[in-house]
């Protein structure tokens, strides 16, 4: 079973990514800051990482730059949340590989998951995938 870390502060956050990967057969672990997300990463067994933009002490950017930095040799495959407003070119350029705008829709998360690590078969590393998703309106049918 793939396992998705979610690195985050926000329950709204948590619960469409409890729905997300209880829909697609995903193991969910969760941490509240980025230093614990790097370090439960940097242990192995992570297939997928959710940031959250606004996180305690390091931002997603930063997170994201160690997680996929070829010199260290990790290369995890990552999903930013952005609010209206944020740089997402600079998310993507530090390696997100997809960004999703916030507030959540549970459909547009589900999507992101699915789309950056099917369920079946987890990330070996190698190519990267950059694409944005944009549902800013919660309530968008899934």
């Amino acid at each position: 079973m793939a396992n998705l870390l979610a690195v985050t502060t926000d329950p709204a956050v948590i619960a469409a990514a409890r729905a997300a990967a209880d829909a697609l057969g995903v193991g969910l672990m969760q941490v509240r800051s980025a230093g614990e997300g790097l370090a439960l990463a940097l242990r192995g067994g992570t297939d997928l990482v959710l940031i959250d933009a606004e996180l305690p002490l390091m931002d997603a950017t930063a997170l994201a730059y160690a997680l996929d930095d070829p010199e260290g040799g990790l290369l995890i495959p990552t999903i930013a949340l952005a609010r209206p407003g944020e740089d997402w070119r600079t998310m993507l350029d530090a390696g997100v590989g997809a960004v999703v705008a916030r507030p959540v829709a549970p459909g547009a998360l589900r999507l992101a998951i699915q789309r950056m690590l099917p369920p079946d078969e987890p990330f070996r590393g190698g190519a990267r995938m950059r694409w944005i998703i944009f549902f800013p309106d919660a309530t968008i049918a899934t």
